[in-house]
């Protein structure tokens, strides 16, 4: 039964300006940078911005090592987790911008995918991210998904974060 998560990022500047920040390649760049400083080998894949919204997608190329001791047995060697997100364009005249994200882990039954709400708070904005995440092991399928869900708190915190330092020196 796949594991669903809702997690909140607060930032402290107008829906408009983040939108603005999320459809900006430095800022992704500037994310890289960061995973690659905190040990994380990471590479931008695709960049894509126009009209119609935003295409990022960047891979992290980690290693069975990297996981809990459950999963290691499901994910042998190395292996690359690509994460694809997309921003619709931004709607002025709600104050928000939605989108959508997925994970692909090619080498492991694992399904993430989530949806994106970016919209105007009285101190700022907010982002909200709903996801699901299924994995497709007999038996432990459930104990990796929490695992995944866990983990995934612990990215979303520590990109929050960086968000924040980021608007901070950018801003």
């Amino acid at each position: 039964m796949p594991r669903r998560m809702a997690y909140t990022i607060d930032v402290g500047v107008p829906a408009a300006q983040m939108y603005r920040d999320f459809t900006d390649i430095g800022y992704w760049e500037d994310l890289v940078e960061f995973y690659r400083s905190h040990g994380t080998r990471t590479e931008i894949a695709r960049f894509a911005t126009g009209q119609s919204g935003t295409e990022i997608a960047f891979a992290h190329i980690m290693s069975a090592q990297d996981l809990p001791a459950i999963a290691r047995p499901v994910v042998p060697g190395t292996f690359t987790v690509t994460r694809e997100q997309s921003f619709a364009p931004f709607d002025a005249d709600a104050d928000r911008a939605t989108g959508h994200y997925r994970a692909a882990v090619p080498v492991a039954p694992v399904d993430i995918t989530g949806q994106y709400l970016l919209h105007e708070t009285g101190g700022g904005s907010q982002m909200m991210l709903e996801t699901t995440c299924t994995v497709r092991v007999p038996l432990i399928g459930g104990q990796i998904e929490q695992l995944v869900v866990n983990g995934l708190k612990t990215l979303f915190a520590m990109e929050g974060e960086f968000t924040a330092d980021w608007i901070a020196a950018n801003h």
